[in-house]
C-alpha cells in the first residue's frame, strides 16, 4: 500500500477538462442521487455520487435496469456516525455478492465541514447520506469482471433502495444487511447538467453547490478511502 498527498492529486485533476452536475430525485423527496462527472481527455473520466435518504437504517443505488443484473453500491452509518459504503454485485433477489474487498472509494464521511460534504446540497430529512467515486470505465482486468460502464452522452438506467434497518455489523463493508424497505428504478444522463439547481428544484433542500471541490478526487480506486491528509491505495 503507498499514500499520496492531495496537493498531488489536485495537479493530477488538471487532465480533466469538464466537470459537469446532475441529480434525480423521487417524487416525494425521499431519496436523492447526485452526481459530478469528471470528464477527462485520458481513460479515468470518473463520477462522483452523493446518495441520500429519509432512512435510519441503509441506502444504495446501482448501475442496472432490476437486481437480476446490476453493479450495486450500498452505504450506512457506523456506530460512530461514519459513512461506511460498500461495492456489490446483484444477480436476482438475494443478497447482493462483495466485489473485490468490499470497500469502495469512500470519499468523505459525515463531518459538515468537509469540503466534499458541503459541495453537494443536502436534503431536509434525509438521515443517511454517503459519498463516493468511480470511474466510469473499470480501469483493472479484475474489476471489469463486476463493474459495469457508465456511459456519456445517453441516460443511464439505475436502481435504487433504502431500509430503516441496519445491516448487521454496521462498522463493516462486508456486512449482510435485510431487504429494502422502498426501490425503484430511474434513469440519468450523468454528463448533461441539471436543468434545474437541486436547490431550487426541491423543497427542504439547504446549502448549494459550489463552484467544484479543490481536492481531486477522480484519480482513486476501489479499496480507497480518504481519510486525513492522504490517500490510501490499496
Amino acid at each position: 500500500m503507498f499514500a499520496i498527498s492531495l496537493f498531488a492529486l489536485a495537479f493530477l485533476a488538471t487532465s480533466a477538462n469538464a466537470q459537469v452536475l446532475n441529480y434525480w430525485c423521487d417524487g416525494g423527496n425521499n431519496i436523492c442521487v447526485q452526481t459530478y462527472y469528471s470528464q477527462r481527455t485520458d481513460t479515468k473520466s470518473s463520477v462522483v455520487f452523493c446518495i441520500s435518504a429519509k432512512a435510519t437504517g441503509w441506502v444504495g443505488a446501482g448501475i442496472g435496469s432490476g437486481m437480476a443484473d446490476a453493479d450495486i453500491w450500498v452505504g450506512w452509518n457506523s456506530a460512530t456516525n461514519v459513512s461506511v459504503v460498500s461495492d456489490r454485485t446483484s444477480t436476482g433477489r438475494a443478497m447482493p455478492k462483495v466485489d473485490g474487498d468490499g470497500v469502495a472509494t469512500l470519499l468523505v464521511n459525515k463531518d459538515p465541514a468537509s469540503q466534499l460534504n458541503s459541495f453537494f446540497p443536502t436534503v431536509e430529512g434525509h438521515t443517511t447520506r454517503i459519498i463516493f467515486a468511480r470511474y466510469v470505465t473499470p480501469q483493472t482486468a479484475s474489476s471489469k469482471a463486476y463493474m459495469k460502464d457508465l456511459v456519456p452522452g445517453q441516460a443511464n438506467n439505475f436502481i435504487w433502495a433504502y431500509a430503516n434497518t441496519a445491516p448487521a455489523d454496521v462498522n463493516s463493508a462486508v456486512s449482510t444487511f435485510g431487504k429494502h424497505d422502498t426501490m425503484g428504478t430511474f434513469s440519468l444522463d450523468f454528463s448533461a447538467p441539471a436543468a434545474t439547481p437541486l436547490a431550487s428544484a426541491q423543497g427542504g433542500v439547504t446549502g448549494a453547490a459550489g463552484s467544484g471541490p479543490q481536492v481531486s478526487v477522480f484519480v482513486v480506486t476501489f479499496a480507497a478511502v480518504v481519510a486525513a491528509a492522504a490517500v490510501i491505495f490499496a
